[in-house]
């Protein structure tokens, strides 16, 4: 159960996709019209069952009917723990679980996104451990649903509280507890990055192809989203060193003309000038003009953005003289 290339040929020899090992929305449509009994015939045991049912349910959350992937999840969860010895434990379920988290997520109930979501974690994290890549997972649904009820202007259920007392200001919560997850997540992925660079420098054991690249870049992307919150409630000063630390990770492994690393000078250097920090802001900008020059020529619309900015950094570096002279 859960073997992925062997659920892809399942899924190839029903939908009548000539072998081709390739899985289509048109063939997942052909499967869900597939009698019950040709679900059998392909695999007797009801877990795999159970597997299918998580697979097309999660194609309908691609294919934008959450509703009715939805519906195949919960049926898959039941199949699963009627038939696995290890019910909600089972790495399977908990599967079906984060995928019905998403489902939520995507119809815009993310109280029950947050419900699922704090169940699959306490599991994970009693079986596996909190490094574990899945449970790291679950801390990003998790701090996704506060982000989305931190940006939601119907928020009056959210003051209310099971102690009757009520939330002065449920925005500003709702931020708080996500960046609770994200700055946890970001705790642990750290110390799997220490970890793996412990091992690296004593050669204890052979890393996988490109993993600590990999793993520096999932560094830098959750220190942009830090950085993000901490913007979105004007704290510029926490969100600048979590963005030069994803400027760090980045450069370490992407080259000067890579967009990625681009996008984050941009970011830093907005930061740095909203804050005050105009010769950080000035150099960034130069570094990101010159490589998008070497990348797309002089007659580019991103050029031409990043000139708009370097143009604004003189503006307010210009004002704030100006402010200074007046002052004098």
């Amino acid at each position: 159960p859960g073997d992925a290339e062997r659920l892809f040929s399942m899924l190839d020899a029903v939908s009548g996709g000539g072998g081709d090992g390739k899985v289509t929305m048109i063939e997942v449509e052909k499967l869900l019209r597939t009698k019950g009994l040709d679900l059998n015939h392909m695999d007797n045991e009801l877990v795999q069952r159970g597997v299918v049912l998580n697979n097309i349910g999660a194609c309908h959350i691609q294919h934008d009917d959450p509703t009715v992937g939805l519906q195949k999840l919960r049926e898959s969860l039941r199949v699963i723990r009627r038939n696995s010895e290890q019910g909600e434990d089972d790495p399977l379920a908990q599967r079906v679980m984060s995928n019905i988290a998403v489902a939520y997520i995507r119809m815009g109930d993310v109280d029950c996104a947050l419900n699922f979501t704090a169940r699959v974690l306490a599991r994970r994290e009693t079986l596996n451990g909190i490094l574990e890549p899945d449970a790291l997972n679950a801390l990003y649904l998790s701090g996704y649903c506060f982000l989305v009820k931190a940006n939601r202007f119907d928020i009056m259920y959210d003051r209310k509280r099971m102690d009757k007392r009520t939330q002065e200001n449920p925005v500003e919560v709702n931020y708080s507890l996500a960046l609770c997850a994200f700055k946890e997540r970001l705790r642990r992925q750290q110390e799997i990055f220490d970890n793996l660079k412990e091992k690296e420098d004593n050669e204890d054991g052979a890393l996988l192809p490109g993993e600590m690249e990999q793993l520096r870049l999932d560094l830098a992307r959750s220190h942009e989203i830090v950085a993000e919150i901490h913007d979105k409630r004007r704290q510029l000063d926490r969100a600048l060193p979590h963005l030069q630390s994803a400027v760090d990770h980045k450069e370490a492994v992407l080259g000067e003309s890579d967009p990625e690393l681009l996008s984050t000078w941009n970011t830093l250097a907005s930061v740095s000038m909203r804050a005050g920090r105009f010769e950080d802001a000035l150099d960034l900008m130069e570094k990101a003009i010159a490589a998008t020059t070497e990348l797309f020529g002089d007659s580019s619309l991103t050029l031409a953005t990043e000139m708009f900015h370097l143009g604004l950094i003189y503006f307010r570096m210009a004002a704030e003289l100006g402010r200074d002279d007046r002052g004098l």
